[in-house]
């Protein structure tokens, strides 16, 4: 009895110590909350820029009148304890994301909490190809064959936050700026010489050419580079048929066998004269053939033109000059 005595007053004595001491000044220079305390603390959260928002771990956190470095918890949020309340700045970064800051005024406070970070997914480069087009025409007498240059991009590019404003490519060699133009899902666009400011693509074989992304916050991103590897300059050209000769489906196409260095196949185009889009395309031609037999609906009574294309692995491409035909 007198043992239980003795641990009741001493439960109801601890109990008493406990009430108080909860309510007693904080005292204690090493709590942050304590008048007397000359340390302070930064909590706050880091989100995607986008929505729906969510939170962005390991983002790293750096106080920088301390130089103390942080990380964010899965849920984005962190929290930089026992520091002294100098105002200063506060740094956000994460690769793969934009960085952010912003400036800590205390004004005697001895707890800040940041407004939501919101980091910027950087735009991601997919796929990147560059490429020569040379194509020749032929004039009215075809007697005299004009061979075009151009040089083309295709640029895919993935943004989870969905805020592209413009992508362009660029040559400071060359002094050149070219913008892409959104088709489908693949920002592209072709350019001449003159655009280029050269007289022969072959003068650039080699120049790379950068790949800029524009945001909607106009901020810039240089998200990757690539460069044009061959001209072609002679390829294949059509054998039979090419003087307007009169033909029966299904159409045997024939033209001379193209010889390099380097792997490449060929591609079929047939056009109506009257149109500029290809009623007939078949690529991939194995480079050991050199003819074709066309039997499709698509090809009735009426004059056609017809375009043989040497394409290497690169995408670079040969065009040759048109060879016509009739269909009876």
């Amino acid at each position: 009895m007198v043992l239980k005595g003795l641990i009741k007053n001493l439960f109801l004595f601890l109990s008493v110590v406990f009430l108080f001491s909860c309510n007693a000044p904080r005292d204690n220079p090493l709590d942050p909350y304590s008048s007397k305390s000359d340390l302070a603390q930064i909590v706050g959260t880091v989100q995607t820029f986008s929505g729906p928002r969510s939170g962005i771990p390991d983002v790293s956190v750096f106080w920088t009148p301390a130089n103390i470095v942080v990380k964010t918890d899965t849920s984005g949020q962190f929290e930089i304890n026992n520091i002294k309340p100098n105002d200063g700045l506060l740094i956000f970064q994460k690769d793969g994301y934009t960085s952010d800051s912003v400036m800590i005024h205390w004004n005697n406070s001895k707890k800040i909490t940041t407004p939501v970070i919101n980091l910027n997914k950087i735009p991601k480069l997919d796929s990147y190809s560059i490429f020569s087009e040379v194509s020749n025409q032929s004039g009215q007498s075809n007697m005299v064959v004009t061979q075009i240059e151009n040089l083309s991009f295709r640029v895919k590019i993935s943004d989870s936050d969905n805020d592209i404003d413009s992508v362009y490519v660029k040559n400071d060699m060359l002094n050149f700026t070219g913008g892409l133009i959104l088709q489908g899902k693949v920002y592209q666009a072709s350019f001449s010489t003159s655009e280029l400011s050269v007289a022969d693509l072959e003068e650039i074989v080699g120049y790379n050419f950068d790949v800029y992304v524009i945001d909607n916050s106009k901020r810039i991103f240089l998200v990757g580079s690539n460069k044009i590897t061959r001209v072609i300059k002679n390829g294949s050209d059509p054998i039979f048929p090419i003087n307007n000769d009169s033909l029966s489906a299904p159409v045997a196409l024939n033209w001379s066998q193209f010889n390099a260095g380097y792997p490449f196949t060929y591609k079929i185009e047939i056009y109506n004269v009257a149109n500029t889009e290809p009623l007939f395309t078949m690529d991939n031609i194995p480079p050991a053939q050199t003819s074709v037999n066309v039997d499709t609906t698509a090809i009735v009574t009426g004059d056609y033109l017809w375009v043989v294309y040497v394409v290497d692995k690169f995408l670079d491409s040969y065009k040759s000059q048109p060879g016509k035909f009739h269909i009876k």
